[in-house]
């Protein structure tokens, strides 16, 4: 056997298992994981214009509800955009361009493989904040189980973040026990309350209108802040309390002594901690789950003791006033590069509130230790966006009969001020040429279909192909209640598409809740076939059995499961969209389907196994972090005959890829020494370990605990995983790690 080392070390200050800053496995998983998904998929950004200006921000990921923080992430002395989307549960990266006073970015998905590895499924909100005094932001993230886990930066000077695991839970003595400090589904503010050099933490308890104030003794027992010694020192700071009948706060409370506050149930709110008159006390902005306004409070207490002793609760009510339905939450980030922090604010729940019109600016236009806020935009980074509310849904057709790709996005909905759950159709015109595409939206209501198809017609999903065999394309739209829209073409071969409304609710197929169809020839026969994902994971196939110049497909699926798909995670929804192609260098078919998951899993041998199991050849992330509920589809867009990934996401955002290998096959034959694969898997995971001996693999959990030894053969074989739970895991062979994610 070959010797395989394991470079992991224990944390004696707080017992979790973290890596050596040197470690080699530590940096293999990351930066390992970053350089091959960014070496096989590069994001594209052709121009797209909008009213005649040309978006700077065109073709990326929307922004629902998310959760901002500062970082420079490519260490050019220029402060990044580090954002959690709670839509979707991904990370966005934004690097900031030098152009102080101004609002300049360019998104840089590629910098989200450097922080810790997806999926986020159970995290509620992540933040980034220096608690390690040495200049370099560590990565906080709150749970649904209430807990707060943080990574620490371990980067060096001129090299992209590089984190490890501190602690799953943070701490804190209460007064009769030590449990880990609880933030329900609260956004908690983390600062420096007693100006004793270490962070502190706000929050408001599970059971309280109060907040709690959890005070950090590191430095006072420790000489050094890069740890963590947390008790709660009170639990009524500030002597207020929230209000149930609105979302004033009640001052001067009283507190019925130390550690005793007002018992009541407390249902969510957001802090955010700043001295805004720089007096040395912490002054606080509350955003409440069942109001639209920030509720600003001014300490006029101690750093010891705070006092809050006046309240603004339409914040800032000296300009124009927050109003971000629902739910706010407000971040203090330097957003124009003028070394002056701004506010942000934006609505801080999942899938909930606008999104449009959501996310508002105000600069400060007085200094950074005593900032006047001032309202500048409710639409920061979006109008320079292609966004479209939630759930965007790609489709390709020749509109316009230029020869050239054309895209047609559908959405799940729109919110905003002025309208509300609006399921759309956008319409953007290639408007360059063969080899330079350069997209115009043209139409924000394409088609008209909420007049066609209802007001209450949502998640609209579209989908193109030849249905009548009649040399023209036509256009089928799924939607949110299972059910397919037909839209033939009228204009003939050679001219622009004329869609008219021939079929509603066709056939009365449905398939449960979100249809998301693809037209495409399964059978072989000439004539394009209905293959349909929805929202419990799995596929159906419909057989085009119509007639030469006609279509007609059954009421109910001639397969269901079709290939025995299904990705579904577990529980209890997995929103498959498929993508069926053949392979242009094996000529066989291929089934590519996206999940809710974010990841594409990708299945082969179908010719002549229609009926039967499809086999999973791998499950891959395209391009970027996986996000939640990604669609692609494939298209040539550039005419080098190689297709592009187009991938809507919930976020409302779309993203165009180009991959440097046409096959996953070609993907995985690249990948150094080892291939794992599917890699998420269930039971059995396929293994080829490239080295001429054999050698002994360490499993490792992803808090760094031993699970156990295998053996690994040169070659190929089959590792049996069915003992250990679903889960991220690590992999080290002869000092290299390879994240595993098992379901």
């Amino acid at each position: 056997m070959g010797k395989c080392r394991s470079v992991w070390n224990s944390n004696p200050l707080n017992n979790t298992v973290t890596l050596s800053m040197r470690s080699l496995l530590f940096t293999s998983i990351f930066l390992f994981s970053c350089n091959y998904i960014f070496s096989q998929y590069t994001l594209i950004q052709p121009p797209l214009i909008f009213q005649g200006d040309t978006l700077d921000l065109g073709f990326s990921a929307g922004l629902n509800n998310p959760v901002f923080s500062a970082i420079d992430l490519n260490s050019d002395g220029i402060q990044d955009l580090f954002i959690y989307e709670k839509s979707g549960k991904h990370i966005l990266t934004f690097l900031g361009i030098a152009s102080p006073g101004q609002i300049k970015y360019k998104y840089a998905p590629e910098y989200a493989a450097y922080f810790p590895p997806f999926p986020y499924t159970g995290i509620n909100w992540m933040l980034l904040k220096d608690f390690t005094c040495d200049g370099k932001p560590d990565l906080f993230a709150g749970t649904t189980t209430g807990k707060i886990k943080v990574w620490k930066n371990i980067s060096t000077m001129g090299s992209p973040p590089v984190f490890s695991l501190y602690t799953n839970d943070i701490k804190t003595r209460y007064p009769f026990f030590t449990s880990f400090a609880y933030t329900t589904t609260d956004l908690p503010a983390f600062t420096d309350v007693d100006k004793d050099g270490d962070l502190d933490i706000l929050t408001f308890a599970g059971t309280s209108t109060t907040v709690e104030y959890h005070r950090n003794y590191a430095l006072e027992i420790y000489s050094r802040c890069d740890t963590f010694d947390f008790v709660l020192e009170d639990d009524c700071w500030g002597f207020f309390s929230e209000n149930s009948l609105n979302n004033q706060v009640t001052l001067n409370i009283s507190c019925k002594g130390r550690n005793g506050g007002n018992k009541t149930l407390h249902s969510g709110s957001t802090l955010l901690a700043l001295d805004i008159d720089s007096n040395l006390t912490e002054d606080v902005m509350i955003g409440d789950i069942s109001y639209n306004e920030l509720v600003f409070l001014t300490n006029g207490g101690t750093p010891q003791t705070a006092m809050m002793i006046s309240q603004d609760v339409t914040f800032p009510s000296y300009d124009v006033p927050a109003e971000v339905p629902v739910y706010p939450a407000a971040f203090f980030v330097d957003v124009n590069q003028d070394q002056k922090r701004d506010l942000l604010v934006s609505p801080f729940p999942e899938n909930a509130g606008w999104n449009e019109g959501n996310i508002w600016w105000y600069e400060n236009i007085q200094t950074d230790a005593k900032p006047i806020f001032a309202f500048r935009s409710d639409s920061f980074l979006i109008k320079e966006m292609l966004e479209m509310g939630m759930d965007v849904n790609p489709a390709v057709a020749d509109v316009n009969a230029d020869g050239l790709p054309d895209l047609i996005l559908g959405n799940y909905l729109l919110k905003g001020k002025n309208h509300s759950d609006e399921s759309r159709l956008y319409l953007l015109l290639n408007s360059g040429t063969i080899t330079q595409p350069s997209f115009t939206l043209i139409d924000t209501q394409y088609l008209n279909i909420s007049s066609q198809l209802g007001n209450t017609f949502s998640g609209a999903h579209p989908a193109t192909g030849d249905l009548e065999g009649d040399g023209d394309v036509d256009l089928v739209i799924g939607n949110l209640e299972g059910k397919i829209q037909v839209f033939t073409n009228t204009a003939g071969p050679g001219n622009p598409v004329n869609w008219v409304l021939t079929g509603i609710n066709y056939q009365n197929i449905d398939v449960g809740n979100f249809s998301a169809p693809q037209l495409v020839d399964i059978s072989g026969d000439g004539k394009v076939d209905l293959l349909v994902g929805k929202e419990n994971g799995t596929l159906s196939y419909f057989q085009n059995i119509g007639g030469p110049g006609n279509y007609l497909f059954s009421t109910t699926p001639d397969i269901n499961p079709f290939g025995q798909v299904d990705v579904q995670p577990g529980c209890c929804t997995g929103y498959s969209v498929p993508w069926y192609f053949t392979n242009p260098q094996t000529l066989l078919p291929e089934l590519w389907v996206s999940s809710e998951a974010g990841y594409i899993f990708q299945y082969d041998q179908i010719a002549g196994n229609l009926t039967g199991n499809f086999h999973l050849k791998d499950s891959i992330i395209p391009g970027v972090f996986p996000r939640g509920r990604i669609r692609l589809i494939q298209a040539d867009i550039d005419g080098d005959t190689i297709p592009e990934y187009i991938c809507g996401n919930v976020g409302g955002g779309l993203e165009i890829y180009k991959s440097s290998a046409t096959l996953s096959q070609q993907t995985l034959a690249e990948i150094p020494v080892l291939q794992l694969f599917p890699n998420p898997f269930t039971d059995e995971l396929n293994l080829f370990w490239g080295g001429k001996q054999s050698c002994k693999g360490n499993l490792f959990d992803f808090q760094g605990k031993k699970i156990g030894a295998i053996n690994i053969s040169s070659g190929y074989q089959s590792l049996n995983l069915d003992y250990i739970p679903a889960g991220i895991y690590l992999l080290e062979i002869q000092g290299s790690g390879y994240k595993l994610i098992k379901y």
